[in-house]
């Protein structure tokens, strides 16, 4: 995960983990990568 960066659109949401029936709202920076705008890589 590489966050903000240029063809990145950065979002303003909530994020909610679901475990076991648990919900937790977790902090997260989220951003959606506009394809073909740079070569950019996914790592795991």
């Amino acid at each position: 995960m590489t966050g903000p960066g240029l063809g990145k659109i950065p979002l303003s949401c909530s994020v909610e983990l679901v475990l076991d029936n648990e919900k937790m709202n977790i902090e997260a920076e989220v951003h959606i990568h506009v394809r073909g705008w740079s070569k950019a890589f996914v790592t795991t």
